[in-house]
C-alpha cells in the first residue's frame, strides 16, 4: 500500500506543475505559424474574389449590347475616346472601388445608352468596342502579353475588356470577351 500512496503523490505533483517554458514557446510558435499562413491564404482568396466583379459586369455588358442590337440593328461602339482605348469609369483603373457613374468621362453619354442599370462601385475599368461585318475587331489592350487573335467576323461584333489592380501591386488583371467566341480571356487574374 505504501507503493500506491507514493505513486499517487508523485503523479499528483506532476499534474500541478503546469507547462514548461519550452512547451509554451512551442505552442506559441505553432500558433503564430498557423495564423500567418491562414491570414495569407485569406488575403489571396479575398483578392481573387474581386475578379468575380468582372464576370458579372462583362456578362451584363454583353447582355446590354445584345439588347441594344435587338432594338437598333447594330452593337453600340461605346468606347470612342482616345481611339477607343479610354477606360471607363476611370481612365487609369485604381486599386480601390470607384462609382460606376462618371459623368466627367468623355464616353459617359455613350455608356448611358447601354441598357445596363449598373449603379454601384467597381474595382475595374472597362472598354466596349463594336463594329460592323467584315471589319477587323478591335485588338485587345496592349497590356495583354499574349492576346488572342480573332478572325474578321462576318457579322456585327463587340469586344468587351476589363482592367484592374486589385491588390495595389501595379500588376493589372485583364479580362476580355467578345460575341464571336463568348469566352472570357484573362491574364494575371487574382493580381
Amino acid at each position: 500500500m505504501k507503493v500506491e500512496l507514493f505513486t499517487l503523490r508523485r503523479s499528483h505533483a506532476r499534474a500541478r506543475r503546469g507547462f514548461s517554458l519550452v512547451e509554451l514557446l512551442a505552442v506559441v510558435t505553432i500558433t503564430a505559424i498557423l495564423a500567418t499562413a491562414g491570414i495569407a491564404m485569406f488575403r489571396r482568396h479575398v483578392i481573387a474574389s474581386r475578379g468575380g466583379e468582372v464576370t458579372g459586369v462583362l456578362e451584363g455588358l454583353s447582355a446590354a449590347e445584345k439588347m441594344y442590337m435587338a432594338e437598333n440593328r447594330s452593337y453600340l461602339d461605346v468606347s470612342q475616346a482616345a481611339g477607343g482605348k479610354q477606360w471607363y469609369p476611370q481612365v487609369k483603373p485604381p486599386n480601390h472601388r470607384v462609382n460606376w457613374v462618371n459623368d466627367q468621362h468623355l464616353d459617359y453619354d455613350r455608356w448611358r445608352q447601354l441598357p445596363m442599370p449598373l449603379n454601384r462601385q467597381v474595382m475595374f475599368s472597362y472598354l466596349a468596342n463594336a463594329g460592323t461585318p467584315n471589319t477587323a475587331m478591335t485588338p485587345l489592350a496592349s497590356d495583354f502579353k499574349d492576346p488572342p487573335t480573332f478572325p474578321v467576323p462576318q457579322l456585327d461584333w463587340f469586344v468587351l475588356q476589363a482592367k484592374g489592380d486589385t491588390d495595389g501591386n501595379g500588376v493589372y488583371a485583364l479580362y476580355a470577351t467578345t460575341n464571336v467566341t463568348s469566352e472570357i480571356y484573362s491574364e494575371n487574374a487574382g493580381d
